[in-house]
């Protein structure tokens, strides 16, 4: 509860901020296709159609851009308490700098949030279909059916919270090796600084200490 009075309390402004820059780009595509539609005659014309299929995929791909690079922002103001536009620059620096990284973990992601999504509510009324069935209950398939929906919305609501947990390590990640050069993630997850190929500069110095021992020793 203080988690949700602190958001709503210092946040909801970055959130509107969010929603206002996506509307724009919602905007542009509306106001393209409103010009479109009024040229009238013109607009058949093949090199027309295809400027304007042009300019509507560069506003899709400014808006999936906003929206992503939006989300990681707002969950550095949630852990930074910093602006939105601050936000957003810090993590889009962190995106320059590890875009293997991002694209991983945001494919993984993907790929794990439709899996679960698939399997568990089919799995659910499956099995509750096959238990109604075996129990000669009439038209089974309608429970199984809100049983399949009811199991999806269960499952996109944990699979939020799964993203955005998972968004939340990887920014504060980028934020340790860019900014303490990984002495966190060194200092307690190990097993983590070296998927992200970390390796503070003391513990390199360590490292070649406890190298050059045996050499000196020889």
């Amino acid at each position: 509860m203080r988690s949700l009075w602190r958001n709503l309390f210092y946040h909801t402004g970055s959130v509107a901020f969010s929603a206002f820059i996506i509307a724009v780009c919602d905007m542009l595509r509306v106001a393209c296709a409103y010009i479109e539609k009024q040229m009238g005659p013109g607009a058949k014309n093949f090199m027309v159609k295809l400027a304007f299929k042009v300019i509507q995929c560069l506003i899709a791909c400014l808006k999936k851009t906003v929206k992503f690079v939006s989300y990681y922002g707002l969950v550095w103001v949630a852990c930074q308490g910093t602006s939105f536009c601050s936000g957003c620059f810090k993590t889009f620096f962190f995106f320059l700098q590890n875009p293997g990284q991002v694209a991983i973990n945001a494919l993984v992601t993907w790929l794990l949030k439709w899996v679960s999504l698939l399997s568990m509510p089919l799995a659910c009324a499956v099995t509750f279909f096959y238990l109604l069935e075996a129990q000669e209950a009439p038209h089974a398939m309608y429970p199984a059916g809100i049983i399949f929906v009811s199991a999806a919305l269960v499952c996109i609501s944990f699979n939020t919270a799964f993203e955005c947990t998972i968004t939340t390590i990887f920014v504060c990640c980028f934020q340790d090796k860019a900014e303490f050069e990984g002495r966190f993630m060194a200092g307690h997850h190990r097993t983590l600084a070296k998927e992200f190929g970390i390796k503070p500069p003391k513990q390199a110095q360590d490292d070649a200490a406890s190298v050059s021992e045996p050499v000196q020793s020889l």
